[in-house]
């Protein structure tokens, strides 16, 4: 599915012209982050949901999910640093 959406965002028209149905950039950046996200890439899932922020800052959505990634990052930082170097759970 992230091969399809990735392909799609190639071959999608510039920001602000017509989609003639389609999904908008911005949306299938957010949605590319949420199936990284499902699939435990945050770091890539949060690179997507910045670039649907800013192609429309407006959308509540892909706000929600963006700050949703940044807290996700932090606590897995936490848990990292708080555990020491090389220990995993």
């Amino acid at each position: 599915a992230d091969t399809l959406l990735r392909a799609f965002l190639a071959a999608a028209p510039p920001p602000g012209a017509p989609t003639l149905g389609l999904p908008t950039r911005a949306a299938a950046h957010w949605r590319l982050g949420q199936l990284l996200e499902r699939t435990g890439r945050l770091a890539e899932a949060r690179a997507e949901f910045v670039e649907a922020v800013r192609l429309d800052p407006t959308d509540v959505w892909m706000q929600a999910s963006l700050r949703a990634a940044d807290r996700a990052l932090a606590r897995g930082a936490r848990t990292a640093s708080a555990d020491g170097p090389g220990v995993r759970r």
